[in-house]
């Protein structure tokens, strides 16, 4: 926690109104269908799964139009790649459990401005993921039972579409609807922790001493299955900190529900504050979110409310800090 404390107070001292602007952050259960649009993109990191992005724009520039003297409509484009230490972890960090993951998305978006203020804009995205897999399995035979460990790479690709409303320019409403498809999917498996012998010393007098190496693994088969996701998300921006060069403090909240041609529908649910550079309600610079997954326990591997529950903290850092688009 200390890890992220120090990078909340790093962030906090940069933010102003320049390119601050976050990837596609993720939260209950699937990525965010709120577009932020900003100048260059940012270096992000979000301590849930121990993930460091990069996410980058280009596109229109943001103008006036010369006839009716309000920001120009524009187009966007943003990419983004991630490398996570523990994807697909419920743990604020990994805990030296180390369990690699990628994926890279891209997203194109187009904005209309409205008279005034606020505007709407649609957009797609496509984007890939694959991470390892710890999986474990029970042999039963005449005399014992056999475990047996092994990993295996879950992959996913994913086509979203989604429109964006805002009324004011402090609060954001995202509609959006994905659609793909996931190999060797582990969502309906229960993680355990697996213990092994790996040795075993007699001399002990009061009794022989095992040694056992014990990880954390899911148990059961990895299994191929279509998914989709329908989600509504919201920031809103409530209160300056300061000046009108000052950062906000915002809320953000998102609902989706999880369809899959092999598993139950799951229900899932994200809140928390949000910081948001000073006149980019859609942008989180520094998200502290609670999330309840499979909110009902609908796939029957998360029994407990503390299985349900996780805290996710995405910080993200534009890139004139390094002097680049600045």
């Amino acid at each position: 926690m200390n890890q992220v404390l120090i990078v909340i107070i790093v962030a906090l001292t940069l933010l102003s109104d320049t390119a601050f602007g976050q990837r596609a952050l993720s939260s209950a259960d699937g990525s965010s269908g709120v577009i932020g649009t900003y100048e260059q993109g940012n270096l992000n990191y979000e301590a849930s799964t121990s993930r460091i992005g990069i996410n980058y724009q280009t596109g229109d520039p943001i103008q006036l139009d010369p006839v009716t003297k309000r920001i120009a409509n524009h187009g966007d484009i943003q990419f983004d790649v991630g490398a996570s230490a523990n994807k697909g972890r419920k743990d604020l960090f990994a805990g030296g459990d180390f369990v690699p993951g990628v994926d890279g998305s891209a997203t194109g978006s187009y904005t209309w401005e409205h008279d005034g203020a606020g505007y709407h804009l649609v957009f797609a995205r496509v984007g890939a993921s694959t991470a390892q897999r710890k999986l474990a399995g029970v042999s039963t035979g005449d005399m014992l039972d056999t475990v047996s460990k092994r990993s295996t790479a879950a992959t996913e690709a994913l086509a979203t579409l989604g429109f964006n409303w805002s009324p004011d320019e402090n609060l954001v409403l995202g509609l959006s609807g994905t659609g793909g498809y996931t190999w060797n999917s582990t969502r309906h498996l229960k993680e355990r922790s697996v213990c092994t012998t790996v040795g075993q010393d007699n001399s002990n007098t009061s009794g022989p001493i095992v040694v056992a190496d014990c990880d954390d693994r899911l148990i059961g088969n990895a299994r191929d299955e279509g998914i989709g996701q329908l989600r509504v998300d919201l920031t809103w921006n409530i209160l300056s900190l300061g000046d009108e060069k000052a950062a906000t403090l915002g809320l953000l909240g998102a609902l989706s529900t999880t369809l899959s041609t092999r598993n139950n529908t799951t229900f899932n649910i994200a809140f928390g504050p949000t910081l948001h550079p000073s006149g980019r309600p859609s942008e989180v610079a520094i998200a502290l979110l609670v999330e309840a997954i499979d909110v009902g326990n609908q796939l029957g591997t998360r029994p407990d409310l503390d299985d349900q529950l996780r805290l996710r903290v995405y910080v993200g850092v534009p890139f004139s800090v390094f002097g680049i688009g600045s």
